[in-house]
């Protein structure tokens, strides 16, 4: 269960956050990401990828706040998370897209964070975008 709990305790630690601790298993799995947000007041879901959309992300975190996307496609869809920064302009995708920390439970050796949005997911529509109030 580790790997598949990893990027619920770098998110949780980074942002001093409780809702991704479980009292008797350490930190939620992955999965329980994308459930756990959509029903929480914590969270705002700003949509599909858009560059409003993306600019708000990247805003929110580079003042601090916490921002993830989420490939919706699947019940546990990819989970990346916003880095501060600059963004940088990508030609597959038609914007500039912000760098973020992917954690890949099933391919570990496939984890980054030092390249764009571009490395982690596929744009589609059921790419979301949500802040952490």
């Amino acid at each position: 269960n580790d790997c598949r709990n990893t990027i619920t305790k770098i998110i949780s630690q980074s942002y001093n956050l409780e809702e991704f601790v479980d009292k008797e298993k350490g930190y939620v799995i992955y999965d329980s990401i994308r459930p756990m947000i959509e029903r929480s007041p914590q969270w705002e879901n700003l949509g599909s990828i858009n560059e409003d959309n993306l600019d708000q992300a990247v805003s929110h975190t580079n003042n601090g706040g916490l921002a993830l996307i989420i490939d919706t496609a699947q019940t546990y869809g990819h989970v990346v998370m916003v880095l501060p920064g600059e963004t940088k302009k990508s030609g597959s995708w038609g914007m500039a897209l912000p760098k973020v920390l992917s954690l890949a439970n099933h391919s570990p050796e496939k984890s980054f964070h030092d390249k764009t949005l571009a490395y982690a997911l596929q744009k589609s529509d059921d790419v979301k975008v949500y802040l952490r109030k």
